[in-house]
């Protein structure tokens, strides 16, 4: 698994609800990018980055929709282990730097 992007994006369902700013880590794992939703540890792949991340956003939908049809909205939050906060928080740290 190799660092790629750490990314801070929203998620829109319709006009109903639009999330906060969620945290994704991209990686890419053999020929693959992998987006992992580190607030709700959901994730999703794809060829590329915009492959990935479209296919991440809709897989955030599902869960919060399907948390909402469920009456689960209170545990909705779910954050990943500590090593894809550690890789995040590295990367977007770089990347920041890179900006400056």
């Amino acid at each position: 698994m190799k660092s790629v992007r750490a990314e801070r994006i929203k998620v829109k369902i319709g006009d109903l609800w639009e999330s906060p700013l969620l945290h994704v880590l991209l990686t890419k794992e053999d020929d693959v990018v992998v987006a992992r939703c580190l607030d709700f540890t959901v994730s999703s792949h794809g060829e590329d980055q915009k492959d990935a991340l479209k296919s991440l956003a809709d897989s955030i939908k599902e869960y919060v929709l399907t948390a909402l049809e469920n009456r689960g909205i209170n545990t909705i939050f779910d954050p990943a282990h500590g090593k894809y906060w550690r890789m995040y928080n590295e990367l977007e740290a770089k990347q920041v730097m890179s900006e400056v």
